[in-house]
């Protein structure tokens, strides 16, 4: 069984992400894990420049889709 820690710890924002199978059960991984990582994203991308987070607060309000940007230079 993958424990959510050993989850977040192995995460690779950059790679694709293929969810063990013993969290996919219901909807863990629309809700619980897809939050989780979500923000170990944040803390991941974005710590240096972001203030220490004391909390967090995750509402779902549709499909789980990931969204890419690029921007042309």
């Amino acid at each position: 069984m993958s424990s959510l820690a050993r989850i977040t710890q192995q995460f690779d924002p950059a790679a694709p992400f293929e969810a063990p199978a013993n969290w996919l059960q219901g909807r863990t991984v629309f809700g619980g894990l897809s939050a989780a990582l979500s923000l170990q994203t944040v803390l991941l991308e974005a710590w240096p420049y972001l203030p220490a987070f004391k909390s967090a607060q995750v509402s779902f309000i549709g499909r789980f889709q990931w969204v890419v940007h690029r921007c042309a230079t």
